[in-house]
């Protein structure tokens, strides 16, 4: 069978891959979105480089991305929360650094590139004094990447300039959930 990418070359779908796209916000819902356009692509013969930064195996999404075919998943053996002020252990830089490596140069086989929870990262490396990963040095991965490469990048916040950077913008506001109401997260639905 013919890969996609060959299928819909010379025709009016002829696909142009290379696009970024960020999704960002408070609201419940940027790594379940990721999540879908890895299942998407993979389903559609693209293969998928997914680096989950700031969460650990175990969650509902992490042994599904393991399972799936045309997607390689890495993340973290296991994961303790961060704490904005007090910054990241040592532990969780070196993950940080092996996945920012991940991310920068993309090998030629990867169709999709997903950095999930990347624009998180700024915020709880600004403690650090050994490893800090900045917005500029995000825009610069974009700057630098190939160009055939479709990115996703998913986090908390996003600022300008990277918005200027991007193909797709979508703003994931929360509006109301239980949390607020003292529910706390539960496996299947939040994690």
């Amino acid at each position: 069978m013919e890969d996609t990418k060959t299928i819909l070359e010379g025709t009016k779908t002829e696909t142009k891959y290379g696009k970024t796209h960020l999704i960002y916000g408070k609201g419940k819902g940027k790594t379940s979105s990721s999540v879908g356009m890895a299942a998407r692509a993979a389903g559609n013969g693209l293969k998928v480089k997914y680096v989950q930064f700031m969460k650990g195996k175990g969650t509902g999404e992490s042994k599904f991305l393991e399972k799936m075919e045309n997607v390689d998943y890495f993340c973290q053996e296991n994961s303790s929360l961060v704490d904005i002020e007090e910054g990241m252990n040592k532990k969780q830089v070196g993950y940080l650094r092996r996945y920012i490596e991940e991310i920068r140069d993309v090998e030629e086989e990867y169709d999709m590139l997903i950095a999930d929870e990347i624009l998180n990262v700024p915020l709880f490396t600004q403690k650090n004094d050994d490893f800090k990963l900045t917005y500029k040095d995000i825009e610069r991965i974009i700057e630098n990447k190939r160009s055939d490469l479709e990115m996703v990048l998913t986090g908390l916040f996003c600022n300008d300039s990277l918005m200027e950077k991007a193909d797709y913008i979508s703003e994931i506001k929360n509006v109301k959930h239980p949390y607020e109401q003292g529910l706390e997260a539960r496996k299947g639905i939040e994690f």
